[in-house]
């Protein structure tokens, strides 16, 4: 292990001490020779000034005694020095210790300080400071000399990467420095820190040959550690009289006493024995893990020390800073502040409230800590800033405007707000964040922000106008802006992220999220947008930005995305019914989009090496104007439905390709017809299952409309909108629905075909009329206009708005009846009851008396099974769940494999498609067979639709399994392969 050595140096004096030539001999004698096991190298400090407490041992007032750390490399190799990170960790490791002593220890912005010096000895330390070998108490040390560069009125910390033979631990004072030997256990560290500040083991000063030197029983100010309220160390004493030292004799090696000791007196006659092994005084080193106090009279004995001999060590417990900065503790703001022009630097661990009342604005100030810039990461980050919950007037709808100004934040004209462990928090509401042309960096997040649902002004964090948004390389949280029930708008800004791991940019749940012009950099997860609230709140926005560098650039499962003319490198992933427009994108890596349902148009994109993978319903999904670079497959997927032209006779396509003739390949859907330009080579592609080719005289197409690089940042362009243009383009699609409606049940042939044709045309372009019009309603939206488009949405919206409600309320059950009362069929009847399943477990755990936001492991694994089991549009809710409170995206099993960023799960999920049920339904009794697992051990959990399990075992593939506890109705099979871990969620239909 490595060893440390503590340094103290006092200056101005107010004690003698002995100072013999013989004495200080001898003592480096002890140092060296001394025994392994024992704790300390000697009894405590060498000192003609024992432990004195104040009087009825009161606790003096807080203190910070400042350490600064040498890491002596003495090995000749290389130095395996740890990191200011870990450092930091250590000296708040020692701190918890301390807590509640009132006494703290601080780097007070000294950095830690790394050498080299092959071959060194603890013992030639003393040299090495200048110290003669005669009389050393009366020295003083030299600041700041090479090598070891002492720094007076510190703690000086010295930590030895080869240890050699020595004790875990001496200490000795001297008239101006104290030094003592450590190991890297912050607790024998906590307690050579306490012979520093003069205490003495438990067990000192006591002769074992001399029981008038005992301590009696209920401990004694006068004896042994001089501690009134310690209790008697038989560690020095002959219980037993057998000649020898107990020392450890009777522990009973678990924290207590053998009851041998109870045979035996103390000086005073008493049996009664209550060793203190739980203090970390004891000098018995196998007592370690017990110890876990200080005793009020050792705690006074150190303040007075301190107050008395070592005022120099001690700084302000409310500065930062090697220049003692002063440094803000908590602060609570009721009413409205602006800072201009300011520096706050905050004490590590301090927060700044902001009440209902009151609102704070930075204009061109500074949130920080007082850091040296060489070691930044070795001082205790501030906490952030909160803003207390309050309805403020309630969130700015159609219609409704905010009376109350408090419970805001706003950071302007070149603020910054840094290293915070929290950023801002806003965890019950608020009434806006904004960061405008300002930064927020090096936190271990940047926005934490909840509000009611839907929010377009009242409860809305903008960042724009160049503002900059990163968090910390170590430290830093899942998820840097984090967003339940409130919109957000990124304008013209950057995020990156600096840290590694599976980091999300941005997490929203519940509102609508807008971002123009704007970078989002280095994350694992870009944006990761979950469900809508009330209309207001509704879609996914990206126009004009670009993602770089994410594994999983977007995942959405809001029923409005309309993404624009962005630059995206990183995979894609829909779910769920939606409306959606992608127009003019330059996508480097996969899409995956499942089960669209309504209007959805893919339109001049660039795919490049990369496919579209559609799955599920896409009977309104329509790609024209794309281009395909050195991509070998264009479109595939498991789509039971395709729009059915993609353009027609007249207008091609426009689907081309550039350098590698692509595939386009389903075989689950209806037939699938893709328009080429007539004699345009490079519209032709190679088709495979339900895709043909049909020539096309012309083409509408304009091409190029993607960028080739990340677009620049800046204000963004948006058109301007004009919504009775955009009403009279609805009817006019609606009339031309309506025709082909009542046509199509009389028409055969090539006209029914044409007719279908111009169907699915009219109910696409109405989809896109309606996503045009929700992409730009907000808090100043008339009635009318949002009453207009409100009844031509489909039905997802209102369902999904009462299904929200119901789950933020944690109204389980009454989630449960909406859910049974919906008249659904076929697949959507399905996924609502394993809906009401999840909505009915919920509820009993919370009857049991659980959270539901921090339910125990086996609780959330029973979630994310009836999550996995169907990927519908009613469990959306319960996976929307699972991610905003748990960090547990679940995707279906073609998208990827399900990630965690907060927990550890086994989410390695095969695809469905490959187990049989057999059969299914089934009377009670079935196989599950997989052709390329014969022979293989599976783990099957059967479990209720509610995840109650009602049978576990294993069994080999294809062996029978007879279940008698399942009644009729519907169950999840859970399915995990021994061999290699993978699972596998199925579902089985009981007569």
């Amino acid at each position: 292990m490595k060893n440390i050595l503590f340094f103290l140096r006092r200056k101005n004096c107010r004690v003698s001490y002995s100072t013999l030539l013989n004495l200080s001999i001898s003592f480096l004698i002890t140092l060296i020779s001394f025994d392994l096991s024992a704790q300390c190298g000697m009894e405590g400090p060498v000192s003609s000034n024992p432990p004195v407490p104040y009087a009825d041992c009161v606790q003096g007032s807080p203190k910070c005694i400042k350490v600064k750390i040498h890491f002596i490399n003495n090995t000749y190799g290389q130095s395996n020095a740890p990191d200011d990170n870990w450092f930091r960790d250590f000296l708040q490791q020692v701190n918890n210790i301390y807590a509640g002593s009132g006494l703290s220890f601080t780097f007070d912005d000294e950095c830690i300080h790394r050498v080299d010096l092959p071959g060194t000895s603890k013992s030639e330390i003393v040299s090495y400071l200048g110290l003669p070998t005669g009389d050393i108490y009366n020295s003083s040390i030299v600041e700041d000399q090479p090598p070891l560069h002492y720094k007076n009125d510190f703690v000086n910390i010295f930590i030895f990467q080869d240890p050699g033979n020595a004790s875990d631990g001496f200490t000795f004072t001297g008239r101006d420095f104290r030094f003592f030997n450590s190991t890297k256990d912050v607790k024998v560290t906590a307690h050579e820190m306490g012979h520093a500040l003069s205490l003495n083991h438990t067990s000192f000063g006591q002769n074992y040959l001399d029981p008038t030197t005992w301590e009696c029983i209920g401990g004694d100010a006068t004896k042994a550690d001089m501690m009134a309220d310690t209790e008697a160390d038989p560690g020095n004493m002959d219980l037993d009289r057998d000649g020898m030292n107990d020392k450890d004799k009777f522990y009973n090696g678990s924290c207590g006493s053998h009851p041998a000791i109870f045979n035996y007196a103390d000086a005073c006659g008493s049996k009664a024995w209550k060793p203190p092994y739980d203090n970390y005084m004891n000098g018995n080193g196998n007592t370690r893990s017990c110890w876990t106090k200080f005793s009020p009279c050792q705690i006074s004995a150190m303040h007075r020390e301190l107050d008395n001999l070592l005022s120099d060590f001690v700084t302000n417990c409310n500065t930062s800073g090697g220049n003692h900065t002063a440094c803000s503790d908590n602060i609570v703001i009721s009413q409205p502040t602006v800072w201009t022009d300011m520096t706050i630097y905050m004490c590590p661990g301090k927060r700044i409230t902001i009440t209902p009342s009151g609102s704070l604005t930075l204009v061109h100030s500074t949130i920080t800590k007082n850091t040296n810039s060489n070691c930044p990461n070795l001082s205790g980050n501030w906490d952030g800033i909160y803003i207390e919950g309050s309805n403020y007037g309630g969130p700015v709808t159609v219609g409704n405007t905010s009376t109350n100004g408090g419970g805001k934040v706003q950071v302007l004209q070149g603020s910054v707000i840094e290293h915070s462990i929290n950023g801002i928090q806003a965890p019950g509401s608020h009434n806006g964040i904004i960061i405008d042309a300002s930064t927020i960096r090096e936190n271990g997040m940047a926005i934490y922000a909840t509000g009611t649902g839907g929010g377009m002004t009242s409860g809305s964090v903008r960042v724009v106008n160049g503002s900059f948004l990163s968090n910390t390389s170590i430290g830093a949280q899942s998820v840097m802006v984090r967003l339940i029930g409130c919109s957000l708008t990124i304008e013209g800004s950057t995020l990156e992220n600096k840290a590694n791991g599976t980091i999300t940019g941005i997490k929203s749940y519940n509102g609508k999220v807008t971002i123009r012009g704007s970078k989002i950099k280095d994350f694992y997860v870009g944006v990761d947008k979950s469900l809508n609230g009330p209309l207001v709140g509704v879609g996914l926005v990206i126009e004009a930005s670009s993602i770089i560098n994410a594994s999983d650039a977007i995942k959405n499962t809001s029923s409005g995305v309309s993404i624009r003319k962005n630059y995206i490198d990183g995979k894609v992933h829909c779910l769920g019914k939606a409306y959606g427009r992608w127009y003019g994108n330059r996508f480097l890596d996969f899409l995956y989009i499942t089960n669209p349902s309504l209007s959805h148009a893919f339109q001049e994109n660039g795919y490049v090496g990369v496919s579209m993978d559609l799955a599920g319903d896409h009977a309104l999904s329509d790609a024209t104007c794309n281009t395909w670079l050195n991509a070998d497959q264009a479109v595939s997927g498991q789509a039971n439905r395709i729009k059915s032209e993609w353009g027609n006779e007249e207008a091609a396509s426009g689907n081309k390709w550039d350098n590698y003739k692509p595939i386009m390949e389903v075989y689950l859907s209806n037939d699938i017809k893709n328009y080429e330009w007539l004699n345009h080579d490079d519209h032709v592609f190679i088709y495979i299952g339900k895709f043909t080719g049909k020539k096309a005289n012309g083409n509408n197409c304009i091409y190029n409309q993607f960028p080739l690089n990340p677009p620049a940042v800046g204000p963004g362009n948006p058109s301007q909108y004009n919504d009775g243009e955009n009403r009279q383009t609805w009817e006019n699609f609606h009339s031309q629905y309506q025709t082909a409606v009542q046509i199509i049940p009389s028409a055969s042939g090539t006209q029914l075909a044409a007719w279908i044709s111009q169907r699915e045309n009219a109910e696409l372009g109405m989809g896109q009329c309606v996503l045009l019009a929700l992409e730009n309603i907000g808090s100043d939206t008339p009635q009318e206009m949002l009453n207009y488009w409100s009844a031509r949405l489909d039905a997802i919206y209102e369902q999904q708005s009462a299904m929200l409600a119901a789950l933020d309320a944690e109204n389980f059950s009454g989630l449960a009846t909406y859910l049974n009362e919906l008249s659904l069929t076929g697949v959507d009847a399905t996924d609502r009851d394993f809906m009401v399943g999840a909505s009915i477990y919920l509820q009993s755990k919370l009857d049991s008396g659980f959270q539901v936001k921090s339910l125990p492991a086996y609780a959330v694994a029973d979630l994310v099974t009836i999550g996995s089991a169907s990927f519908g549009n009613y469990t959306a809710l319960l996976r929307a769940f699972l991610t905003t409170y748990y960090d547990i995206s679940i995707f279906p099993p073609q998208q990827a494999s399900p990630y965690s960023s907060g927990h550890q799960w086994d989410t390695k999920v095969e695809e469905a498609a490959k187990y049989q049920i057999v059969p299914n339904p089934t009377r009670g009794s079935f196989k599950i067979l997989h052709e390329q697992k014969k022979g293989h051990v599976l783990e099957v959990d059967i479990l209720t639709a509610d995840a109650k399990r009602i049978w576990s075992g294993r069994i080999i593939q294809g062996e029978e399994v007879y279940v008698q506890a399942m009644s009729s109705g519907l169950y999840i099979l859970r399915i995990k392969d021994q061999s290699n871990g993978s699972i596998s969620i199925q579902k089985v239909f009981k007569y």
